[in-house]
C-alpha cells in the first residue's frame, strides 16, 4: 500500500499515537508509542509486518499522554516483545478507593497511637505482657517463656492483629510443639487462619481485629498460667 510510504499520512495520526502488534491468537506481542512513521520503522528488527500494525490511540497531544497510555497497556497485556516495563506503571493501582483510604489512614497512625489505644481500651494486654517493642509499622507485646511458649501480640497500623506462639526447647521440641499447637489452634479457631512460621518453630494465628487479637492473647496467657 503506497499510502504507508507517505509522510503526510503518518502526520494524520497526530503529534503522538500508541500502536501495537498482535499474534495469530489476537494477543498483543508489542505495544509502543510513536509519532510520524515510528510505528512502522521501529519494528523491522522484531520480524513484524507493518501491514499488521494497529493504531490503538491517535491524536495524543503530548509525549507524556502517550507514555501514560503505553504504560497502562504494557501493565495490562505484558507483550512478549517489549523488553522494558512501562514508565511509572506503579500509578495504575486498580484498587478500590476504600482500600486506598484505609492505607492512607494507616499511614497517619504511629506506634504511639497503637500503644495508647491498647493501653486505654485493652488494658489487660499490659497486665499479662511483660514487655513490648515497636517499629514504624507495628507494635509487638510479648511475654517471657511460659511453659516453653512465648506469646506475642502483633498490632499493625491498621489495628489488625496476629497472635504469635514461639515454641521453646530443643530444635526438635520446637518443631514438634509448633506442629501440635498449629493443629490445636485450627480446631479451636475455625474462623481464623493458623499456620506455622517459615522456621516451623512458631505458629501465627491471624486474628484480624484488635478486639479479637487482644482477647485471644490474654486468654491463652491466662490459661497457661492457670488463671481463670
Amino acid at each position: 500500500m503506497d499510502t504507508l510510504k507517505k509522510e503526510i499520512f503518518w502526520e494524520t495520526l497526530g503529534p503522538f499515537y500508541v500502536y501495537g502488534y498482535k499474534n495469530a491468537q489476537g494477543e498483543w506481542v508489542y505495544i509502543g508509542k510513536g509519532k510520524v512513521k515510528r510505528g512502522a520503522s521501529h519494528v523491522q528488527s522484531k520480524d513484524l509486518d507493518v501491514y499488521d500494525l494497529e493504531i490503538i490511540a491517535q491524536n495524543l497531544g503530548s509525549e507524556a499522554e502517550a507514555l501514560t497510555l503505553e504504560a497502562y497497556l504494557l501493565k495490562q497485556h505484558r507483550p512478549v516483545l517489549n523488553s522494558q516495563p512501562g514508565h511509572h506503571e506503579e500509578r495504575f493501582v486498580e484498587t478500590k478507593v476504600t482500600v486506598l483510604a484505609e492505607l492512607w489512614e494507616a499511614a497517619q497512625i504511629t506506634s504511639h497511637d497503637i500503644y495508647d489505644k491498647i493501653r486505654d481500651e485493652f488494658s489487660e494486654v499490659f497486665k499479662w505482657a511483660t514487655d513490648f517493642y515497636s517499629d514504624s509499622n507495628k507494635v509487638v507485646f510479648h511475654t517471657g517463656a511460659i511453659q516453653k511458649v512465648v506469646f506475642r501480640l502483633l498490632v499493625d497500623k491498621s489495628f489488625k492483629t496476629i497472635v504469635r506462639f514461639d515454641c521453646q526447647g530443643t530444635e526438635e521440641e520446637k518443631i514438634e510443639n509448633a506442629k501440635l499447637l498449629e493443629q490445636h489452634l485450627k480446631k479451636e479457631y475455625t474462623d481464623f487462619e493458623a499456620s506455622m512460621g517459615d522456621t516451623e518453630k512458631y505458629v501465627l494465628l491471624y486474628t484480624n481485629t484488635l478486639e479479637d487479637g487482644a482477647s485471644i492473647f490474654v486468654k491463652h496467657v491466662k490459661e497457661i498460667r492457670g488463671v481463670k
